[in-house]
């Protein structure tokens, strides 16, 4: 009995979590290489706000998104908002932010 309710936990915590290893520098000093990440799976979209930091998986044509590397990255501008974007600098709402 306890051990199906420990495989049915297990489970369900794979299910909804994810432990992702860092394995680029772009998001410095937040995450470094080789950092670990816990992640929510299956994040309903209304979740999301600016400066967060969200796992992008590529689709590749004829390819399982789950063997491609996961980017990691931080949401600057959400679909209301107007970003623009010049070498290395972004503008959001007149505040420059360096990259």
């Amino acid at each position: 009995m306890m051990f199906s309710i420990v495989c049915g936990l297990l489970l369900l915590l794979r299910y909804f979590f994810e432990i992702i290893q860092v394995k680029q520098t772009s998001m410095l000093p937040t995450l470094k290489d080789g950092d670990k990440v816990l992640v929510f799976r299956h994040l309903p979209k209304y979740w999301l706000k600016k400066n967060e930091i969200v796992i992008i998986r590529p689709i590749l044509k004829n390819s399982d998104p789950y063997k491609c590397p996961p980017y990691i990255k931080r949401i600057v501008g959400l679909q209301e908002d107007v970003v623009n974007i010049t070498v290395n600098k972004y503008y959001e709402k007149k505040i420059l932010y360096e990259i």
